[in-house]
């Protein structure tokens, strides 16, 4: 019997491995590419939960994780997996913070640990109950990112398409404000609702702004189209909230230096919703509600 020294059986076992597994694979190069994405269902003046909802593509080791700051702190979470992500829920409950500015962030994570920041901005935050005047406006926007943008600039693989017919006039971050531009026969106590009389036609004015290339905000162009809805209340004089229908009533048009005027008259209370969607689905709306007695109904305080 033959034994073999040390040396030798070294170069044997050597040999073996190398038979068995065959040459050693070259190093895998790392993932550095940080996920794109986009964020939807963002909204100021915000009040109660923000149900913001996620898209998401990774083309390396895949989605892992995604979350929701405010002004620092974490105030949602959601696990992910695989490399494209729809639609994720991401609720952002804003009751936990005061009133007034607050900066939201929203972060996405793949597997080998690149974060990319989809949304970076201010948002306005307002639970508390404030009267009902007789104009309001509001906006909502969408956050996203695609390569090589600025978080939080509108863009983004996975933003859902805009509604079909919408984004005439080209109008970016719209704000929309409409009132009622003559005096009502009175306002309900303690609500503060105008009260129009049976019948009779009523002047709305307000105008639609937008945001320039240049960063400042300018009146929308003239002829872009804006929707007027009306929702009637069930019963409507009582201020009671019953069944409600949405009816489709007119398309106007801006004016110039982006007004807008229209001649409206009920028979009954409602609350007429003027809005516009942007471009990339941004929705810009007004809601004014109204009081409309009955013919022979008098006003239980001040002038007629």
């Amino acid at each position: 019997m033959t034994y073999l020294g040390t040396a030798a059986a070294t170069v044997v076992v050597a040999a073996a491995v190398f038979l068995l597994r065959g040459p050693a694979r070259a190093a895998e190069s790392p993932d550095t590419t940080a996920p794109t994405g986009a964020v939807v269902g963002v909204r100021s003046p915000a009040s109660g939960t923000l149900q913001l909802r996620l898209y998401a593509t990774d083309t390396g080791a895949g989605l892992a994780s995604a979350r929701a700051l405010l002004d620092g702190d974490l105030v949602s979470s959601a696990h992910l997996a695989g490399v494209s992500v729809s639609a994720v829920p991401l609720p952002v409950d804003t009751r936990a913070v005061t009133e007034g500015s607050h900066r939201l962030v929203v972060e996405v994570t793949d597997a080998a640990g690149n974060t990319a920041k989809l949304l970076d901005q201010e948002i306005a935050v307002r639970n508390v109950a404030t009267p009902t005047g007789p104009s309001a406006s509001v906006t909502v926007g969408v956050g996203g990112q695609r390569p090589g943008e600025e978080p939080g600039g509108g863009g983004g693989k996975g933003r859902p398409p805009s509604p079909p017919g919408k984004g005439h006039g080209g109008c970016r971050r719209p704000k929309l404000k409409m009132h009622l531009a003559r005096r009502p026969l009175w306002h309900t106590r303690p609500r503060h609702v105008p009260v129009l009389r049976y019948g009779r036609r009523y002047p709305y004015k307000g105008k639609l702004i937008c945001l320039a290339a240049s960063g400042k905000r300018v009146p929308a162009a003239r002829g872009t189209r804006v929707e007027v809805y009306y929702r009637v209340w069930h019963l409507s004089f009582k201020r009671r909230h019953g069944p409600v229908k949405f009816i489709h009533l007119r398309k106007i048009r801006v004016r110039k230096k982006g007004r807008l005027k229209v001649n409206l008259g009920f028979r009954s209370g409602r609350t007429v919703l003027f809005r516009y969607y942007g471009p990339g689905g941004e929705l810009a709306k007004a809601k004014l509600r109204l009081a409309v007695p009955p013919r022979t109904r008098k006003p239980p305080w001040g002038p007629r």
